[in-house]
């Protein structure tokens, strides 16, 4: 048996091998063995994970493959470079399923369906092995075929401003529903609550669930920075040419770049740039902190490729760099990964032209750089504010079901950057209220109690839920009440402890937000009610779900990575009414709105 996870929740399954003879594991009599590696081991042909030897590794072994969060792998990704690298998706699928033995494949999810129909298609292809005919015992002759007829009629739905679940339930083929029941095993919270009352009882009910509270914070305490709109026309401006080195090919070489890895170049390189571009507006959505910092990594690479230029060598080749200030969802980073970065030759360039057009992007970018300089920590609007949300979460804590006060928070960010610049700032504060503090990034953590790892962290600021008692040797003379973190925590944690969750910024799929409350909004919660703030940019919603639209471009970017051959006005055709579709769940997280958005599978 072969279990894949996030390499942030190995720990969740190796507790339970009997090799590990771990006191935590309530299954010792059952004696467990199975093979535990991460979703990106599959991207690695050698290397070691604990004592198992990735390049000795019998990958078509295995009878049971446990894929844990398998939307992580929604993305059917069939591309590979000219050296043969392939998706972890498509390894899975080839010398993982195909291969050996038969194999049977277990998927858990609670949000398997993130953008699109076809992320559920491309996680039923592992449970068929990719064959279309695989569930014709359920009365569906070819997969694809019902699944587009789906994602059509989704659109149509979609298109007719209609949000009634009930005419969307009449529109979808009645076999999706009866292949949905012969593959899943979905529990909603209120099934839960209706079929098992007693063990309900037990364990304890879910929490209730407050209306979430909006903030609408300036960035600038003082008026003085620009408006988040007036930002969005500067960033509009921008060339972002270090990005599209192809657009300066000169006519004589441009057919040797017209083709690199995934996607046709100049495509690659124009969404590439229009993500750039959205990556910097949601860093200033975050913190001005952050945004400051991208700034700044952009005017030193721009010196950096401008340096390159200055001393100029015929034979010197040169790519763009990692497009890291964007920090990519899991399918456009593999489909930029397997696309791989294109080399230029200089020779092949107008540099004269480029060297302009990076130049008024330094200018450009320089002058946005030095707004945000002005915005020290005194001045940061959502600074304070968040400061006054922690003060009173100190002075005036909820009570649990137990009678115990709650000062536990969490606060979730995007961005490393913003997490590290909050948890310096909010650090003097925590200690002043008597709370203890602590750090979660996929970098690496920080706490002022406790060690500062990962797993240590999260057991000393939820230990009820962590179950830290049973652990020999665990701090035992205090907890971390103040978490902040990066979604790397948001999937698979119990941190239920806690009753307060900040957004920090606003993920723009509502998936994500889901995923995020769902760590405190857990069955056996000990907190009669949990409540979640959320941070928005701006008081217009309207204006700022138009602003966001125009990532949704993404989506056609990731069918060009996933087949290659999708009509790309089509997709944008689909993305337009699925945007709508979730502007709308976002819109939801307004207190106005009695609509719950989280009425999805329990846990």
């Amino acid at each position: 048996m072969l279990v894949l996870c996030p390499k942030k929740l190995r720990e969740n399954w190796t507790d339970y091998l009997a090799t590990n003879n771990s006191e935590m594991n309530p299954l010792r009599e059952d004696r467990f063995g199975y093979t535990v590696l991460s979703h990106t081991d599959l991207s690695r042909e050698k290397g070691k994970v604990g004592d198992i030897d990735l390049a000795r590794i019998e990958w078509g072994n295995y009878d049971l493959v446990v894929i844990d969060e398998s939307h992580n792998f929604r993305s059917a990704s069939r591309n590979k470079t000219a050296g043969g690298r392939r998706s972890r998706y498509e390894r899975l699928m080839d010398e993982v399923i195909k291969a050996g033995l038969p194999t049977k494949v277990l998927l858990l999810s609670a949000t398997p369906v993130n953008n699109d129909l076809s992320d559920l298609k491309a996680q039923l292809d592992l449970i068929s092995a990719d064959r279309g005919d695989g569930f014709i015992d359920l009365g569906v002759p070819n997969l694809g075929t019902l699944i587009g007829g789906a994602r059509r009629r989704f659109a149509d739905w979609a298109k007719s401003g209609s949000r009634d679940a009930g005419e969307l339930l009449n529109k979808l083929p009645p076999a999706l529903f009866g292949l949905l029941d012969g593959v899943t095993i979905a529990r909603s919270r209120k099934h839960v609550e209706r079929h098992y009352a007693a063990s309900m009882e037990k364990v304890g009910g879910f929490p209730k669930r407050a209306a979430p509270e909006s903030i609408f914070a300036n960035i600038d305490s003082q008026g003085g920075f620009p408006a988040f709109e007036d930002v969005d026309a500067a960033i509009g401006k921008l060339e972002l040419a270090l990005y599209g080195p192809l657009t300066f090919v000169l006519p004589e070489y441009r057919a040797h770049y017209d083709k690199g890895g995934n996607f046709d170049q100049a495509n690659r390189e124009k969404y590439l740039i229009a993500m750039m571009k959205i990556g910097f507006l949601k860093r200033l959505e975050s913190s001005v902190s952050s945004f400051r910092l991208t700034m700044d990594r952009m005017i030193a690479r721009i010196d950096q490729r401008l340096g390159d230029l200055d001393s100029f060598d015929a034979t010197a080749a040169i790519d763009t760099p990692p497009p890291d200030e964007i920090e990519l969802d899991d399918e456009l980073e593999e489909a930029f990964e397997v696309g791989g970065a294109l080399k230029y030759n200089l020779a092949h360039i107008d540099r004269a032209a480029w060297k302009a057009a990076l130049t008024r992007d330094r200018d450009r970018i320089a002058a946005l750089a030095s707004e945000a300089r002005n915005v020290t920590p005194d001045r940061d609007a959502k600074l304070a504010r968040l400061k006054e949300i922690i003060r009173a979460k100190a002075d005036k804590p909820t009570t649990n079901r137990d009678g115990e006060a709650n000062r536990k928070i969490i606060l979730f960010t995007a961005f490393t950057d913003t997490a590290r610049y909050l948890y310096e700032e909010l650090r003097p504060l925590a200690r002043e209220c008597g709370l203890q503090a602590a750090l979660v990034t996929g970098d690496g953590c920080k706490a002022t109690f406790g060690p500062a790892r990962f797993q240590d962290v999260l057991v000393n600021f939820a230990p009820r839920a962590k179950r830290r008692a049973l652990m020999r040797g665990a701090e035992t003379g205090g907890e971390i009440d103040l978490l902040i973190a990066t979604d790397c925590i948001s999937e698979g944690q119990n941190l239920q402890d806690a009753d307060l969750l900040v957004n920090v910024d606003i993920h723009w799929n509502p998936v994500r937000l889901i995923q995020r409350f769902g760590r405190i909004d857990r069955i056996g919660s000990r907190n009669a009610t949990i409540s979640m703030v959320n941070f928005w940019p701006t008081e217009d919603l309207n204006r700022y779900l138009r602003l966001k639209d125009r990532v949704e471009a993404r989506m056609a970017l990731v069918d060009l990575s996933a087949t290659g051959d999708d009509d790309l006005l089509n997709a944008r055709a689909e993305a337009d009414g699925d945007a709508r579709w979730r502007d709308e769940q976002l819109l939801r997280l307004n207190p106005k709105s009695a609509i719950d958005i989280f009425g999805g599978a329990a846990g």
